[in-house]
């Protein structure tokens, strides 16, 4: 999965999700280009632990919908 945040202070910023089943189980793997305006600049390393914290509850919310189907 491939997206691209168009709008806001993130604007520009790519995310790339890739799933892989090497066997049992599916392995997730996350590369994340943010791009932060500068207005955000200073708090950009509180809004990357954030936006980890974020995103790894969705993939679990994610995978505990796949698993009660």
């Amino acid at each position: 999965i491939k997206s691209e945040i168009i709008e806001g202070p993130f604007k520009n910023s790519k995310i790339d999700v890739v799933f892989e089943e090497p066997g049992e189980g599916t392995k997730v793997s996350c590369k994340i280009e943010l791009s932060v305006s500068l207005k955000y600049k200073i708090l950009s390393s509180v809004i990357i632990k954030k936006y980890k914290v974020i995103l790894t509850s969705l993939l679990y919310k994610m995978n505990s919908l796949a698993e009660d189907k």
